[in-house]
Order: structure tokens, then C-alpha cells, then sequence
């Protein structure tokens, strides 16, 4: 969740450490979150609520700005 710098940042952290594996990306804006899911090879989820409801999901990577993170 949250797919700028520091979003694909992580998400290269991920797949180098073999620490997981990435299955869906959540942005607010759907362009960027095909072209993020493209990039890394992952899916875009529809929603937030769809990427929360995916039973492969363990765990989730906020790379957000923290003053989003209630939201």
C-alpha cells in the first residue's frame, strides 16, 4: 500500500531478501497501480478492502506518508 519512491523501494527489498513474496498493490490512483503492478510483478487490487479480503495475503507493507496511516 502506497506505491512511490518509497513504496517501490520496499517492494525491491522484498524480492531481494526472499523475504515474501508480493501478490497485490493498492494505490488511490489506478494508472499508477497498474503500472506499479507491471513493473514489479505483482497484481493491482480493484480496492483496499479486496487486497485486505485476499486470503493470500499475510501481511501487509504501508509506505505511505505517516500522517496518512488512519486514514
Amino acid at each position: 500500500m502506497g506505491l512511490g519512491n518509497w513504496g517501490r523501494r520496499l517492494a525491491g527489498c522484498v524480492e531481494q531478501a526472499s523475504a515474501g513474496h508480493l501478490v497485490s498493490c493498492f494505490g488511490r490512483n489506478e494508472e499508477r497501480r497498474r503500472a506499479f503492478a507491471e513493473q514489479v510483478g505483482t497484481e493491482a487490487a480493484a480496492s483496499l478492502e479486496s487486497m485486505f479480503d485476499d486470503d493470500r495475503i499475510d501481511a501487509v507493507i504501508i509506505a505511505t506518508p505517516h500522517t496518512t496511516h488512519a486514514d
